[in-house]
């Protein structure tokens, strides 16, 4: 699976490549539709970063696959040449530091 994050019509969104087109399915709509239980991720970085409870990869799979099943397929994609490519991942603004003190007796 190759992800990658996008803006379409002014909305940012994240998606994966469709297998053997030059599209992406738009995971936050396969999600809205398709998602099993409580799994909404808003971003890339949130569903990555909940992969430790949800295998992440498969709850992809499985709502793309329902997304297929469903006839209106199209409906979930988007083409390349319609996209503005972002960066996939935006790393978050918090800074994480370490403060040591040194005893004088060293």
């Amino acid at each position: 699976m190759k992800f990658l994050s996008f803006r379409h019509n002014e909305q940012t969104s994240y998606g994966v490549k469709v297998k053997r087109e030059e599209a992406a399915w738009d995971l936050k709509k396969v999600f809205a539709d398709f998602a099993e239980g409580e799994f909404h991720p808003k971003t890339l970085l949130n569903g990555l970063q909940q992969n430790q409870v949800v295998d992440f990869q498969e709850q992809v799979r499985k709502a793309v696959v329902a997304a297929e099943d469903s006839g209106n397929g199209d409906a979930y994609k988007v083409k390349f040449s319609d996209i503005e490519f972002l960066p996939p991942v935006t790393p978050t603004n918090n800074v994480i530091a370490f403060w040591t003190q040194l005893s004088s007796t060293c």
